[in-house]
């Protein structure tokens, strides 16, 4: 068109710029000449106009948007609204409307429509288990924040994304019938081996798991049995959350067994929680799963991060959904603010706010026992006042699984626990002291340590020490003393000589008010 354009326009510039072809005036001239440059600027812009026009065509074409092939959006929005024939799924869209035999045809119109909007919306996971679109072909397209640092970072804005379908670190615990439990035991070799063997065996056992029919119809089973039981349950009636009112952002965090994504409801920021993708062909990860939704929504206490709902639109996609802490965790919180926090005005409040949530939760009957205390799973709020997070591991959850998912995690597990003996609470207080060391120091608890040859202790050795009790974590030289002295008793090696949590409570309230004197 342009070109036609261009042609169109030569004999023009001929006729202005040749003095023989014309007879008129130079004035007549120039007014031939800008005419002719006109209609030059007038092709260029319109073949310009014309490739762009071209190449929405090509897109619109090829793709259904934020890059996800046309034939595969168009899959997972008419997943949405297809539950085949569960019973609990049809429960749940007869409430909203999807399901209804009288207007099946004009909802599932209106919901084509209403998701073509909402593309963000993650892609459902078909009946064989295998994803509509890959963990590495979104990871290409977005980069994961590994900490809930982020939440800290992007509290101001928004950032839109095409993440998988969403949630916590999620390790997962239902209340106990007593208060002492017994371990398997692993000893060190054991654990090593483990370890060394975890990545190639996780693979073949993932892959394995969504491929075999009868894992696949054993976890759909017991997916459609969880929620069955939430559906059912009075304490869940009212706090049901529509999938599709959910607009997930992006992942904020990402642990052993669980995941958590930033969402949208309505015009509130929130967390969403989901069980990892390897993991959703786990019957004992979906128990454990319902078990601490269940638990969750029992446990309401300024001090525990908030429960808000339960949502789900097939077997594949169930969630909790709780509180959004805007300020992220404790560890990312002393790590951006190292050198610039002090006990009497910063860390005292904050381990009086996590202990005050040990107070509650070591009350309840049954007891409750988090078991994974430690800085990640301590969030803060918009104030900047500590919450507790991710109730710790179920007594489903073996202490052997809980070693191998992560040598970390247990620098903050009570040597009684690593060992396999019988435990109470005082494991909570255990952890708390690697807290409170952690809240001094600013760093991760044994990350100073050296060997005799000096190098940096490895986390087996470390294991090894802390269950011979020939390895504390580290204080710096000017904290407070009262300090110091309340963490040397929560590590003790008997737990029965560590003070309880409403002991620990009073005493840290005691040394605050010394402190700000």
């Amino acid at each position: 068109m342009a070109a036609r354009v261009a042609v169109a326009a030569l004999p023009l510039l001929a006729t202005a710029t040749d003095p023989d072809a014309t007879n008129s005036s130079s004035g007549s001239t120039i007014i031939y000449i800008v005419i002719a440059v006109i209609v030059v600027l007038f092709g260029i812009v319109a073949f310009f106009v014309y490739k762009r026009n071209q190449n929405r065509r090509k897109r619109s074409d090829g793709h259904g948007g934020y890059g996800l092939p046309s034939t595969t959006a168009r899959t997972a929005i008419s997943r949405g609204t297809s539950h085949g024939g569960n019973t609990v799924f049809e429960r749940r869209m007869d409430s909203t409307g999807y399901s209804s035999h009288h207007s099946k045809d004009k909802k599932a119109s209106h919901n084509h429509q209403h998701q073509q909007q909402r593309v963000e919306r993650p892609p459902q996971w078909p009946a064989n288990g295998a994803p509509t679109y890959t963990r590495q072909q979104q990871q290409s397209q977005h980069e994961y924040q590994p900490r809930y640092d982020s939440q800290y970072e992007s509290s101001n804005g928004l950032q839109q994304s095409f993440p998988p379908p969403p949630p916590p670190e999620v390790p997962m615990l239902e209340p106990h019938e007593d208060h002492h439990h017994q371990g398997p035991g692993l000893s060190m070799l054991e654990l090593q081996q483990s370890q060394v063997a975890m990545p190639t065996s996780s693979v073949e056992g993932v892959h394995r798991r969504q491929t075999d029919p009868a894992v696949i119809a054993r976890t759909q089973e017991m997916a459609e049995k969880v929620m069955a039981e939430l559906d059912e349950d009075p304490e869940f009636e009212q706090s049901w959350i529509p999938y599709e009112s959910l607009y997930f952002t992006r992942a904020i965090s990402k642990g052993a067994f669980g995941e958590v994504w930033l969402a949208q409801l309505e015009n509130t920021q929130v967390a969403v929680k989901k069980i990892l993708d390897e993991k959703k062909h786990d019957v004992k990860e979906i128990e454990c799963f319902g078990a601490e939704i269940k638990l969750m929504a029992l446990l309401k206490h300024p001090k525990i991060v908030g429960f808000i709902g339960v949502s789900w639109s097939n077997t594949q996609d169930l969630c909790a959904v709780t509180e959004f802490m805007a300020k992220g965790d404790l560890y990312g919180y002393l790590e951006r603010r190292k050198g610039k926090l002090n006990w009497p005005d910063h860390k005292m409040w904050l381990a009086a706010d996590v202990a005050e949530a040990l107070v509650y939760l070591h009350s309840l009957s049954p007891k409750v026992i988090h078991r994974d205390l430690k800085s990640k799973n301590i969030l803060l709020d918009s104030k900047y006042r500590a919450k507790l997070s991710d109730f710790g591991i179920s007594r489903k959850r073996s202490v052997e699984e809980t070693m191998t998912a992560g040598v970390g995690t247990i620098y903050w597990t009570a040597p009684e626990v690593l060992m396999g003996k019988k435990y109470t609470e005082k494991a909570d207080i255990y952890s708390f002291g690697i807290v409170m060391s952690e809240m001094d120091t600013c760093a991760v608890p044994y990350s100073d340590k050296r060997d005799d040859s000096g190098k940096v202790l490895q986390g087996m050795k470390i294991i090894q020490m802390v269950i011979r009790m020939a390895l504390r974590p580290s204080f710096r030289k000017d904290c407070p003393e009262q300090v110091k002295a309340l963490a040397d008793r929560c590590l003790d090696a008997n737990p029965d000589a560590r003070p309880d949590a409403p002991e620990l409570l009073n005493i840290l309230r005691d040394i605050q008010d010394d402190l700000q004197q």
